[in-house]
């Protein structure tokens, strides 16, 4: 795990990892905001049969919507049973995404070791608090050449 992983915040959400797909419960704002979110990035990036590293995924609310734009998404988190809720609701809709139980320092080591390669030349969007301190590495883990930032939590790769 990352040392700047905050255990106390990854506890919290494995504890509501059974909430994540309740649009009135806990997570309501994130649902609320996820047409904007995604509208936003749709006027920037054209997602159709683009990577997509989504960095500190959650559930994955904003990864569904961006796999139901026709990105190929992979989501990572550090909380485990985050990780599940989002595998499982992916699954119950008939969604191919790739969650990780992933740290991004480690994820960015393996990209430029050539050990990872299904992550190479895509677009990368990272929780902010996911990405705190680790900006190089989460441009390491998506390849991110010069990212053009969008926002404070999305960076684009130019294709190459």
């Amino acid at each position: 795990m990352s040392g700047s992983a905050d255990f106390e915040e990854l506890a919290k959400f494995d504890r509501l990892a059974e909430k994540w797909w309740d649009p009135e419960g806990e997570f309501k704002a994130l649902h609320d905001i996820n047409p904007y979110r995604l509208a936003y990035i749709q006027e920037h990036v054209d997602l159709n049969g683009q990577r997509v590293l989504d960095v500190g995924c959650g559930g994955g609310i904003l990864t569904v919507a961006l796999a139901k734009s026709d990105a190929r998404c992979t989501g990572i988190d550090l909380a485990p049973d985050t990780i599940k809720a989002a595998q499982l609701h992916a699954t119950t809709i008939g969604l191919e995404i790739d969650y990780r139980v992933e740290d991004v320092l480690n994820l960015a080591e393996r990209v430029e070791s050539g050990q990872e390669d299904s992550l190479r030349r895509g677009y990368l969007l990272g929780d902010a608090r996911a990405c705190s301190g680790t900006s190089k590495h989460c441009g390491s883990a998506g390849q991110v050449s010069a990212p053009r930032r969008l926002g404070v939590s999305f960076h684009h790769q130019s294709q190459s």
